[in-house]
């Protein structure tokens, strides 16, 4: 009988190491996502021998928008010495549908969606995203009342929510599939109530649906800060320093497949964020009220 044991114990481990392995297996083959199987194969090479960098905007008065028939933005600015550092011709694609972009991306019509973007760990199943190229938080955009100049101070507070828990049972309007969402989600499981969601269109960009905020149109969104600051500048109808969120990064997409292409996007915007000219640039849109207003 002893000399079965050490047998015995033999056959016992390699059941379980088989075991773990089956197991493992199990976990890398659920983990492989179609989307980015499916995905275009096109990367730094490919687009070195197309001459053109092509990227996705959002037509938006801080992101890319026209002035006077010129083409100005954060992210256009800053696509434009991307493209003359790598030496490409830039070629932009205005979204029309949020919704729709990382397919827009893995299908390979562009080859970086470049509009301001929340890393989140949801997303990342699908795309991947660059360096960020700042920091913010999400804050909750409200409107005062009509008259909040004419009423006293603590009338006033008393009309507003100053902390995240008052929006329990209340509705804030964002778009689905967004970081906001998200945010909401995870709010509302953490404040132990439920947040009413109303869902917009996916072709409205956040400062259209501030925008909505400010006209009465809807009572509540979520808006990144840097977005809701320069807003509420020229409108000061609009109260935005309730925090939703701690600091998030926010940065650029890309496919998973073009990681040559990601490395260098990486290690330029490594080195640009350390400059004045990016400093300026983020200025410029964010933190200029007179620039803002004429937009």
């Amino acid at each position: 009988m002893n000399r079965c044991k050490p047998y015995i114990i033999f056959l016992f481990i390699i059941v379980l190491i088989s075991c773990q392995k089956q197991g493992s297996g199990g976990k890398n083959s659920s983990s492989v996502n179609p989307i980015v199987e499916a995905s275009v194969d096109r990367d730094l090479d490919d687009i070195k021998k197309d001459g053109i960098l092509r990227a996705l905007v959002v037509y938006s008065s801080t992101s890319y928008f026209l002035y006077k028939g010129q083409a100005m933005g954060f992210e256009y600015e800053l696509l434009k010495r991307l493209a003359d550092d790598l030496e490409l011709k830039l070629e932009l694609v205005v979204s029309d549908d949020l919704d729709s972009e990382f397919e827009v991306l893995n299908r390979g019509d562009v080859d970086l969606i470049a509009h301001g973007m929340t890393i989140t760990n949801q997303r990342k199943w699908e795309v991947d995203f660059t360096e960020y190229l700042y920091l913010t938080r999400q804050v909750l955009v409200q409107k005062k009342p009509d008259n909040f100049r004419n009423i006293s101070w603590k009338e006033l507070q008393k009309q507003l929510i100053h902390d995240p828990i008052e929006l329990i049972d209340d509705t804030v309007s964002i778009r689905r599939n967004s970081a906001y969402y998200e945010r909401l989600m995870s709010l509302s499981n953490e404040i132990g109530g439920d947040i009413v969601i109303d869902t917009l269109s996916s072709q409205l960009s956040t400062g259209e649906i501030i925008d909505m905020v400010a006209k009465g149109k809807i009572k509540y969104t979520i808006a990144d800060e840097n977005l809701a600051r320069i807003n509420a500048a020229y409108n000061p109808i609009l109260k935005i320093d309730v925090p939703i969120s701690f600091s998030q990064r926010i940065a650029w997409v890309t496919r998973k497949k073009a990681k040559k292409f990601r490395r260098v996007v990486n290690k330029w915007i490594k080195s640009q964020r350390k400059t004045t000219g990016f400093n300026v640039v983020y200025n410029k849109y964010f933190k200029n009220k007179r620039s803002f207003n004429r937009r």
